[in-house]
């Protein structure tokens, strides 16, 4: 099943009056990468590898918003980044995308993008592709980052490969975005439901754990999180369907916002079948997607659990927000103010797993 992990859009984009844009070469493209795969180095990541698909969708979104002069993660044809990954073919279990305007140079627009902490998570993430655009409309630069995960998508080597070409022209003003990353995969076994009163402090308690292994800081709860993510499971329990997607069509991002949660980044891993949180955490950690959203640089956490029939619905949102805070108060809350009685369905479903993410910040100089 597919995640969806938006933790970056923003690009900008010139008029008409450009009769030509000017496009990345194979030198910028591989100044570009050392760039990004130099500052996962620092951070003891490995390094990120160039995708034909995701380096077609990077490019022509910076050259659609250099046409029509205008920075965003929407195409003026209304498709986001999924969108547009997915037309060029690339079968994505994770995205995320950062862009900006402005800047002069790969040192230039990097500097930009690692001292904001969205952008910043989105090169230090837990993709494996990676995909840059660049379009030059009249004096503004435009540059896009996309980048993925896919288990049936690959490295594309020979785009490495430089080719004697000059680099972009001058001018400055940034402006770009981070972007989300997910996964699916969870596996059932029978045993009894977990107690109401202790199961949102075990599954932070879990989460954190491993944030702990790695050396990160912890999460802490937000009660809007925690809404959005039980209203997700109760209504997945109610329809016997494991889904990133309300049964009303609205998607982990305007649930969000639907609580009041004024977001810049957004992660969520959902899952099925399986009996304990502890079981529940193996399955999400065994998957690369949904770790990536348990070790990802979000502040945020809140999660839902739904029992339809004999199976758990569960759901975990992870978010930032410069407006949003911890919820002290929640932490020593009963999870009966968070779960309502189990829900009944006439189908169980087979213990499954997805996340997505979604990810916007905006810079310009």
């Amino acid at each position: 099943m597919h995640g969806f992990r938006p933790l970056a859009l923003t690009l900008a984009a010139l008029t008409a009056l450009v009769a030509q844009s000017e496009a990345a070469d194979a030198n910028m493209m591989k100044e570009m990468l050392d760039a990004v795969n130099a500052e996962r180095a620092k951070a003891g990541l490995g390094p990120f590898c160039y995708n034909s698909k995701l380096n077609a969708a990077a490019q022509k979104h910076s050259e659609d918003q250099a046409r029509n002069n205008r920075m965003t993660h929407d195409g003026s044809d209304g498709a986001d980044m999924a969108a547009r990954a997915s037309r060029e073919g690339y079968k994505w279990q994770g995205l995320g995308e950062n862009v900006a305007a402005g800047q002069r140079s790969v040192a230039d627009v990097m500097n930009s993008w690692m001292n904001s902490d969205g952008h910043r998570a989105n090169i230090l993430g837990g993709s494996s592709h990676f995909g840059m655009g660049y379009s030059k409309g009249s004096d503004t630069p435009y540059w896009t980052q996309d980048f993925g995960s896919g288990q049936d998508e690959g490295c594309d080597v020979s785009i490495s490969e430089p080719v004697p070409v000059p680099a972009p022209a001058p001018e400055p003003a940034p402006a770009p975005a981070p972007a989300p990353e997910p996964a699916p995969a969870p596996a059932p076994a029978p045993a009894p439901q977990p107690a109401a009163s202790s199961m949102q402090r075990e599954m932070l308690d879990a989460v954190n754990s491993e944030r702990a292994k790695a050396g990160l800081q912890p999460y802490c709860l937000n009660s809007k999180l925690i809404a959005a993510a039980q209203k997700h499971s109760e209504d997945q329990a109610k329809n016997n369907k494991l889904t990133h997607d309300g049964s009303d069509g609205v998607n982990f991002a305007d649930r969000a916002k639907r609580e009041g949660y004024n977001w810049q980044g957004l992660a969520e891993n959902v899952a099925a079948g399986q009996q304990s949180v502890a079981d529940v955490m193996k399955s999400l950690m065994d998957s690369e997607g949904h770790k990536a959203n348990i070790l990802g640089g979000h502040t945020h956490f809140g999660m839902g659990y739904a029992k339809g029939g004999d199976t758990p619905y569960w759901t975990q949102e992870f978010g930032s927000g410069q407006d949003e805070k911890c919820d002290t108060a929640t932490e020593t809350r009963s999870m009966d103010s968070f779960i309502g009685a189990p829900v009944e369905v006439s189908t169980n479903t087979t213990s499954s797993t997805e996340s997505h993410e979604y990810s916007f910040t905006d810079l310009a100089n």
